[in-house]
């Protein structure tokens, strides 16, 4: 695994890019979002250390479903 840092606000990834990663969340915290940056952006929900996402893109090899940004001034992935 790769380890890799964000900073707050900073896009970890866009919905519908294809990127064959999924990450784990070593220290902060991600949002997800679907329509993020548009009038119909909502907040799915916030993940937190322990957690993981990105699956579906690795896995299914499919375009992300959503956007996943930092929540937090530091966060950590492998």
């Amino acid at each position: 695994m790769v380890r890799k840092e964000f900073q707050l606000h900073e896009v970890i990834f866009k919905e519908d890019e294809y990127q064959l990663w999924m990450y784990s969340i070593c220290e902060g915290s991600v949002d997800i979002y679907s329509g993020y940056g548009t009038r119909k952006e909502k907040k799915l929900t916030t993940l937190t250390v322990g957690q993981f996402f990105g699956e579906i893109g690795l896995i299914a090899m499919m375009p992300r479903t959503a956007t996943a940004v930092a929540a937090a001034d530091t966060v950590v992935l492998e």
